[in-house]
C-alpha cells in the first residue's frame, strides 16, 4: 500500500464563491472565515428530532466559479447549503457528508443532475421552470418522508421479530414434508413451510429431481423407486405402498429427519431454476409476473427475453432496482445503474458474495461483483445467485450478515446517561479544536490518555489454542469469568457496518482525540493518534483510523487490522490476509489499555490459508496493542475489559442510532 499523507479536501460553495477547506469527520460543520468552527461537537451519527425539512433555491453561477455559466438548484439543510452542480453523483453533491451523519437516509432515489433538469424519484423538474424550487422541495421532502416510514416499518418488524412466543408458534414456519396417500393408492408428498405448500410432487423420479433442482431436498446416496409408483429406497431405507401397504409415516419420518435441507435454498424463493437441455443456456427459469393484470408463475427458457421480463419492475418487480443483468455466454454480468446514466460493477464485498454450502459441508464462493460463468453452475447453484439479497428485492432485509449464534431475543444493554463535551483544544490535533469528554471512569482525561500512551505493552497470550480450536466455543461461560457481565451485551446483533464504523470511530475519537485527517491507502479518511507520532504515514504510527469507504481499524507496529461489510483483513501495511463472513460486534479496552475488537465466533476458520499464519498475523498485532477475540472468548478470558462501545441494530429511533458504553460493574 502506498500511505503518503494528504490531506483531503472538499470543493464548498460560500458567498465568495468555490473553496476547499478540510473535512473531519468529528466537526460541526458551521465554519467560521478561518476555517475552524466555532462549535466543535463529535459525529455520532444522529440526526435531529423533527424530520430534517430540505429548503430548495436557485443560483447562478459565473464562468470562473463553474467553468461555464448555469444556472443550477441549491439544496439547504439548516444553515448547509450544497448546489446541485451538473452531472455529479451524490457523494460528489454530499459536501458536508450529510448521508454519513445520519441527516440523510441514503442516496436520493433515482437522483439525477443535469444543466437543464433534476431528477429524483422519478420525476422530472426543469431548472427554467419558475416554479421549479417549489417542485423540486416537494418532491425531495416526500422522498426522505417515504424513506423514514420504510424505516420506521423495518423497526416495528424487527420488533415483532424479537417479541416472545411459543414454541408451538413458531415450530409452523419451519420447513418439513408431508406424505399423503390418496384414494386411489398414488402417493403425494407435500413440501410444507407452516400454512404454505412450496411444492408437491408424486412418488416419481421426476418428481424427487423436481425437489432436489430447487433446492428442496437434500439428494440421497441411492434412491431407487418401484416402476409402479409403489415403493421408494432411500439410501437402504425402504417405503411400502405394495399390496395394501401404507408407510406414509414412516417415509413422512425419514424424509424430515434425513432429508431437510441444510441450508435454505428453495425456501418459498421468487425464482426458481431447472436444468433443460434444450435451453440455448441449458436452464429453463419460473419467477412470477403479472399478465393482463393476472400473476402468472410458469416456466419459460431462460434466455435473453425471459431475463428482459424478469428484469421489468412494473409487471415483475422481483429484482433489486437499479441492477442490470446480462446474458453474455457463457456468463451473466451483475451491474447497476450509476446516478450519471451509466453502469457499474458490484462491489467486490459479502453482500455481493454468494455463499453455498453443500450436503458435504464445502462451502462455495460465488462473487457477482465478476462474470458469472453459468456454464460451470447446477441449478441449485443459480437458484441461490437469483434469489441472493443483493440480486432479489424480496429476500431477507439487510445487506449485512448478522452472527449466526445470536438468539432471537435480546436482552436491553445498560444505558450510559448522556454528556456534555467539554470545550477544551487538543493541542496534538494541529490547531483543530476536537473535543474532549471526561471519561466515564474516576480519573481525569490526562491520566486516561497517559495510561494509554504509556501503558506497558501486554505479551500476548499463545496463539496455538485459539488456531487449532475447530469448534467455536459456546456462549455458556464459567461464573468466574471477569466479563461474565458481557454476555447480555455481546448478545445484541450489530447495526449495519456503514452505521457502526462511523459510530464507533466518533466515540473513540471523543474519548482519546487526536483525530485528523490523512490518506490511507489509496483514499484518505480520518486517524486517532494513540502515540507521539500523529503522521499515518510514519511506520511509528499507533491508533485507529476510518476510510472515506467505511474501512474501520488499527494501525501500529507494521501490524493492521481493517473491518469493511463483513470482511477482516489481517497483516501489516504490505500484505493482509482475507477472511469473509466476518461480523465485527463491539470495540472494548483491557484494564491494560489495550484495544480489544469483539468478533463472531469461528473467525479464525474464514480464512483460506493454514491456521498456523493467521496465528502469526494475530500474535503480531497483538504485540502491537490490539486484540482481536471471538464473543466466546471474551466471555471466557481471564483479563477484564473496562468498557465496551457497541450500537445494537434495534434502536429506539431508527433515525437516530445511538453507541452504547458499556463499564465493567464495581
Amino acid at each position: 500500500m502506498t500511505w503518503a499523507n494528504q490531506q483531503p479536501t472538499e470543493n464548498r460553495i460560500g458567498p465568495e464563491g468555490p473553496h476547499q477547506v478540510p473535512y473531519n469527520p468529528i466537526m460541526s460543520q458551521g465554519a467560521s472565515e478561518s476555517g475552524l468552527p466555532p462549535i466543535a461537537r463529535p459525529l455520532t451519527g444522529r440526526v435531529v428530532q423533527e424530520p430534517p425539512c430540505i429548503k430548495i433555491g436557485k443560483r447562478h453561477l459565473s464562468a470562473e466559479e463553474n467553468g461555464t455559466a448555469v444556472d443550477v438548484f441549491t439544496m439547504s439543510l439548516a444553515d448547509q447549503t450544497i448546489p446541485l452542480l451538473p452531472f455529479r453523483n451524490w457523494g460528489q453533491l454530499d459536501v458536508y457528508k450529510w448521508s454519513v451523519q445520519g441527516k440523510f437516509p441514503g442516496t436520493p432515489a433515482g437522483l439525477e443532475v443535469a444543466s437543464d433538469h433534476v431528477k429524483i424519484a422519478g420525476e422530472t423538474v426543469l431548472v427554467g421552470d419558475a416554479n421549479g424550487c417549489a417542485k423540486l422541495e416537494r418532491v425531495f421532502n416526500d422522498w426522505l418522508l417515504l424513506e423514514k416510514a420504510n424505516l420506521e416499518s423495518v423497526h416495528k418488524k424487527r420488533v415483532a421479530k424479537s417479541t416472545p412466543s411459543t414454541a408451538g408458534a413458531a415450530a409452523p414456519q419451519t420447513m418439513r414434508y408431508g406424505v399423503e396417500v390418496d384414494k386411489r393408492g398414488q402417493v403425494h408428498i407435500k413440501c410444507l413451510r407452516g400454512g404454505e405448500m412450496l411444492s408437491a410432487v408424486g412418488l416419481t423420479l421426476q418428481g424427487f429431481n423436481g425437489l432436489f433442482s430447487q433446492g428442496l431436498m437434500r439428494k440421497p446416496r441411492a434412491l431407487e423407486i418401484g416402476a409402479l409408483h409403489d415403493w421408494v429406497e432411500l439410501d437402504g431405507e425402504l417405503c411400502s405402498f405394495e399390496h395394501g401397504n401404507n408407510e406414509a409415516a414412516k417415509l413422512e419420518k425419514l424424509l424430515n429427519e434425513k432429508y431437510l435441507p441444510s441450508d435454505r435454498l428453495g425456501q418459498g424463493k421468487d425464482v426458481l431454476i431447472f436444468a433443460n437441455a434444450a435451453s440455448p443456456t441449458g436452464f429453463d427459469i419460473q419467477f412470477p409476473v403479472t399478465v393482463g393484470g393476472v400473476t402468472e408463475n410458469r416456466r419459460r427458457t431462460f434466455n435473453d427475453a425471459a431475463l428482459e421480463l424478469l428484469l421489468e419492475p412494473t409487471r415483475c418487480g422481483v429484482i433489486q432496482p437499479g441492477l442490470i443483468i446480462k446474458i453474455c455466454p457463457p456468463n451473466l454480468i451483475f451491474k447497476r445503474k450509476t446516478a450519471d446514466g451509466g453502469e457499474a460493477y458490484l462491489d467486490k464485498s459479502a453482500e455481493d458474495t454468494v455463499a453455498l454450502t453443500s450436503d458435504d459441508g464445502k462451502q462455495r464462493l460465488i462473487d457477482l461483483s465478476q462474470p458469472v460463468n453459468y456454464a460451470h453452475l447446477g441449478v441449485i447453484e443459480l437458484t441461490a445467485v437469483f434469489n441472493h439479497p443483493a440480486v432479489n428485492r424480496h429476500s431477507k432485509l439487510g445487506m449485512e450478515p448478522a452472527p449466526p449464534s445470536l438468539p432471537e431475543i435480546q436482552p436491553a444493554a445498560p444505558q450510559i446517561p448522556a454528556r456534555e463535551p467539554v470545550s477544551k483544544a487538543n493541542p496534538a490535533s494541529a490547531g483543530v479544536p476536537v473535543p474532549r469528554l471526561p471519561p466515564l471512569v474516576a480519573k481525569s482525561p490526562e491520566l486516561v490518555l497517559e495510561a494509554v500512551l504509556a501503558g506497558p505493552v501486554i505479551a500476548p497470550k499463545p496463539q496455538a489454542d485459539r488456531v487449532q480450536q475447530t469448534e467455536p466455543l459456546t456462549d455458556t461461560q464459567p461464573t468466574s469469568s471477569p466479563n461474565a457481565w458481557l454476555a447480555s451485551v455481546l448478545a445484541q446483533p450489530p447495526i449495519r457496518f456503514d452505521w457502526l464504523s462511523s459510530l464507533l470511530y466518533a466515540k473513540i475519537a471523543e474519548r482519546f482525540g487526536n483525530s485528523r485527517v490523512g490518506t490511507i491507502g489509496p483514499g484518505s479518511g480520518w486517524t486517532v493518534a494513540l502515540g507521539e507520532v500523529s503522521d499515518v504515514a510514519d511506520p511509528a504510527f499507533k491508533g485507529i483510523f476510518l476510510t472515506q469507504k467505511g474501512g474501520f481499524g488499527f494501525l501500529g507496529r507494521d501490524a493492521m487490522l481493517r473491518f469493511h461489510r463483513g470482511v477482516i483483513f489481517l497483516g501489516s501495511r504490505a500484505s493482509v490476509l482475507e477472511g469473509i463472513d466476518v461480523a465485527l460486534l463491539a470495540v472494548g479496552l483491557f484494564e491494560q489499555s489495550d484495544f480489544v475488537f469483539v468478533v463472531s465466533d469461528g473467525f479464525t476458520s474464514k480464512f483460506d490459508v493454514p491456521q498456523q499464519a493467521v496465528g502469526r498475523e494475530l500474535a503480531r498485532l497483538s504485540n502491537a496493542g490490539a486484540i482481536v477475540l471471538s464473543k466466546s472468548e471474551v466471555l471466557a478470558a481471564e483479563r477484564a475489559l473496562e468498557l465496551v462501545w457497541t450500537v445494537p441494530a434495534d434502536q429506539s429511533n431508527p433515525l437516530e442510532p445511538e453507541v452504547l458504553e458499556s463499564l465493567r460493574p464495581g
